[in-house]
């Protein structure tokens, strides 16, 4: 079956066994170059080690996401870098889109392109005045990002946020000439993930009052640089796992995945594919055929599991010596994230994962009883012809029978 983001319980069990839940994933800053009367005689470089979440969900404003840096500069007293700020993306290779992704998801904020250094979960908002047309204003967060348009303004239609590989943001598509009091939200994902982390470092160190000579750029290949000056530790592994599990952020599930193979090479999909595999077949004797995994997200229609190994899974999750962990990160019903708004009376003993595709719908997890007992359970719905909210309510009353108890 195509599991949809049901797929995200592997990568997150994976994550969580492979790196621990109270582990962390830093980001440096290196300088590299010598320090002559408070000039730095090189480039500053921001190294990626896959964290998702720099200057995104965690931080309600972005410029203490750089902070540490500032103050690291300034302990040195580097008050002006005569090269530039170099987004340093080797530890993963330059496959920044997952595999076997539609086209149609490629620039969504939820296909957001994948990269070792990532900045505002690798998004950008966009809001267009449209109360006149050419739009009086067209605004970006952040706000750095240069923005051009081209917009029609004879017919009814609607806009478009394309964005090239310089992280420019091009506005296109049709509006009406009049359309008073009318505010357009867009939320393209950003073309070039390293190269934006560096734009929003650069931005925030010139707005800081660091002289920069050069433009940000990214660095591909590995090197050696002189003299790391300061380290930015991600949240734990377990509330990354939570963000990924509950609200189902596909950006975190495809950089967890790809950072198991970090290692001497740059990072694959292939060989970190590879790795998973292992770990779920030695730990939980899943069989190879039992599953075929092409990205972390389950973004893919390629994707394809067997219920049977998701109720293998989760098992193993709740079992009593690891179930608490698995409580905090999965959704329940009325809880943060994707059931919220579902399967109310459940809250405190429904613990799962949704997935939702335009060919496929999912729900997997556990139910508790009220004798203490658990029912697993795995629905998964593919190439339905019903409404989509027509099969997540058939599927929500399969579970409130399952919770029902009985035979």
């Amino acid at each position: 079956m195509i599991p949809a983001s049901n797929r995200k319980l592997f990568i997150g069990l994976t994550a969580a066994e492979c790196f621990g839940p109270l582990s962390t994933i830093p980001t440096e800053l290196w300088i590299d170059g010598p320090v002559v009367d408070g000039s730095l005689l090189g480039d500053l470089v921001l190294e990626g080690l896959g964290d998702p979440s720099l200057g995104g969900r965690y931080y309600t404003d972005r410029d203490p996401a750089f902070a540490p840096f500032l103050q690291a500069l300034r302990a040195r007293g580097i008050t002006e870098i005569k090269g530039r700020v170099m987004a340093g993306v080797s530890r993963f290779d330059r496959v920044i889109i997952a595999p076997k992704w539609q086209v149609e998801d490629v620039g969504e904020w939820w296909g957001a392109p994948v990269s070792s250094l990532a900045f505002n979960e690798n998004i950008l908002g966009v809001t267009v005045d449209v109360s006149n047309c050419p739009p009086d204003s067209i605004t970006t967060d952040p706000h750095f990002v240069p923005v051009a348009t081209s917009i029609d303004c004879t017919s009814e239609g609607s806009l478009k946020a394309m964005i090239d590989e310089r992280n420019r943001l091009m506005v296109t598509g049709e509006r009406p000439e009049q359309e008073p009091g009318r505010l357009v939200t867009l939320l393209p994902s950003i073309a070039e993930p390293g190269l934006y982390a560096a734009q929003a470092l650069d931005d925030f160190l010139r707005r800081s009052g660091i002289a920069i000579d050069g433009e940000p750029a990214i660095a591909v290949e590995p090197a050696e640089r002189i003299e790391r000056i300061w380290v930015i530790e991600s949240p734990p592994m377990a509330a990354l796992l939570s963000t990924m599990l509950k609200v189902s952020q596909n950006l975190y599930a495809e950089m967890l995945l790809k950072r198991l193979a970090i290692g001497d090479a740059p990072a694959s999909y292939e060989k970190a594919r590879g790795i998973e595999a292992k770990h779920l077949m030695e730990t939980l004797a899943l069989r190879r055929e039992d599953f075929s995994f092409q990205d972390g997200s389950g973004l893919s229609t390629d994707n394809l599991v067997t219920p049977q190994a998701i109720i293998t899974t989760l098992r193993y999750m709740a079992d009593p010596a690891r179930e608490g962990f698995w409580k905090f990160v999965l959704a329940t019903a009325g809880d943060e994230g994707t059931l919220r708004r579902r399967l109310a009376g459940l809250e405190g003993r429904l613990f799962a994962k949704t997935g939702t595709l335009s060919i496929a719908v999912a729900l997997s997890g556990w139910v508790e009883l009220e004798d203490g007992r658990k029912r697993f359970f795995s629905i998964v719905v593919n190439h339905y012809t019903a409404s989509r909210s027509e099969v997540r309510a058939a599927i929500d009353e399969i579970v409130r029978l399952i919770a029902a108890g009985g035979h």
